[in-house]
Parts: C-alpha cells; structure tokens; sequence
C-alpha cells in the first residue's frame, strides 16, 4: 500500500505536463493508467475513473491526426483528475505519514 501512496504523491501530477507540452499523448496516457491504477488501489474511486477517462482520451488523441474536440476533452479530464486528487489528497498524505 505504501507504493501506491508514493506514487499518488501531488507532486507526481506534475509528470503530466511534459508529455502535454510535447504533444506526446501516448505517454500521457500512459502516465494516467499508472495513475488509474493506484488511485483503483486504494479506492479513490473518483480519481480511478478521472484517470481511466484521462488515459482514453489522451490515447485516442495520440491516435488522432489532430482533434480539437479530443484536446478539449483531455484538457478536461486533466482538469478533473486534478481535482479529484485534491479532494482525496488530504486523506492519502494523512495514510502515508501513519505507515
């Protein structure tokens, strides 16, 4: 468990914005699988299902020439991974000092 509390550390959010920046959408999505698992593992169930919508639609993206309706819905489920992870954040950092 204690694995799966490190990688959802906040400051892991941040491994997002290089693929983003570089248009590199596989690896985004890549990145939110690995996300979708942990959260999944500890059942933040909001952020597992932030994260699933985050890796399917940054993949999708990275199969796509280009989409402007895609981007806007990665840029959503960007926006919406983050917020889930600041409502449940508190709570895993609270479980992370305990071990």
């Amino acid at each position: 468990m204690g694995m799966a509390l490190k990688r959802l550390d906040p400051t892991g959010f941040v491994k997002l914005r290089e693929p983003w920046e570089q248009a590199d959408y596989r690896r985004l999505g890549q990145i939110a699988h690995q996300w979708k698992g942990s959260c999944a593992y500890v059942s933040a169930m909001g952020a597992q299902r932030a994260a699933l919508k985050l890796e399917k639609s940054a993949k999708a993206l990275g199969d796509a020439a280009d989409s402007a309706t895609l981007r806007s819905a990665t840029v959503t489920a960007l926006c919406d991974l983050q917020v889930e992870l600041r409502r449940v954040m508190p709570a895993l950092q609270q479980a992370l000092e305990q071990l």
